[in-house]
């Protein structure tokens, strides 16, 4: 039960600190949401949990395999200036909710904000697979979980840098 705790109460804090960042910065506020925060806190108590680093890692790859899906969501505020379309509209032709930046726009009111970090998810999501690439190679070079984790790890800095760049052009 207390680890069920602690889960909930890291899940809290990552939606909150967001929230209220992507008023002040939302193109690192984006870049925080689109990491796989909850991947990388699921695959470490997962491993804790059940200390087996092959289903682990196959665990990992099924997570790599869902994402793109999560993607056609962010389409609609990638198009938004470009069809002068509003929050709200573009929140519709999402499909899906995702409640940072549901929480986002309520907190703060500020559709170009928002829109901006809408954007900087997008962007920021292809970066946060880089997260991955360890454990889609870790069978082929023969590297355990630990190895794929902090590997993984190092390839989000390059993937933060990258994100800002693009960032600026956008």
């Amino acid at each position: 039960m207390g680890i069920a705790i602690i889960k909930v109460f890291i899940a809290a804090v990552v939606i909150s600190f967001s929230s209220w960042l992507s008023n002040k910065r939302p193109e690192l506020a984006g870049f925080i949401v689109a990491l796989p925060i909850a991947t990388l806190i699921v695959l470490v108590f997962s491993h804790f949990e059940w200390g087996n680093s092959a289903n682990t890692i196959r665990f990992a790859k099924s997570i790599f395999v869902g994402i793109p899906f999560s993607l056609l969501f962010f389409i609609p505020f990638l198009l938004a200036e470009k069809f002068n379309i509003g929050f709200w509209e573009c929140y519709g032709l999402g499909l899906v909710m995702l409640i940072v930046l549901v929480f986002s726009h309520f907190e703060w009111g500020n559709s170009a904000n928002t829109i901006r970090f809408a954007k900087s998810i997008f962007v920021g999501i292809p970066f946060s697979l880089l997260f991955f690439i360890p454990f889609l190679l870790a069978e082929k070079f023969n590297i355990g979980f630990w190895e794929c984790y902090g590997l993984g790890l190092v390839m989000l800095i390059v993937g933060f840098f990258a994100h800002r760049a693009v960032m600026t052009f956008i």
